[in-house]
């Protein structure tokens, strides 16, 4: 005989299922973004670093004033790493 309760039951069991299979899915995509966006901010570091390295090079053509923001900023952006 067909017994109703537990075939409603097994309906929401594979309901349940297939929300927490999508949560989790939605869940692991947020991840891959994050390790995405890190390694992006972590090769813009790289660069940005090169970039300032280069450009130390040529503090003594650079105004006073100039130098001394350069070698803020500069120090300011290794604290930060």
């Amino acid at each position: 005989m067909f017994d109703i309760p537990k075939a409603v039951e097994a309906v929401s069991n594979a309901l349940k299922g297939i929300f927490d299979f999508a949560s989790t899915v939605k869940c692991e995509q947020i991840n891959t973004e994050v390790l995405n966006d890190k390694h992006d901010v972590e090769e813009a570091n790289r660069d940005a670093l090169r970039a300032l390295k280069i450009a130390d090079k040529y503090t003594e053509s650079m105004t006073i004033k100039d130098r001394f923001l350069f070698r803020h900023f500069y120090s300011s952006f290794l604290k930060e790493k």
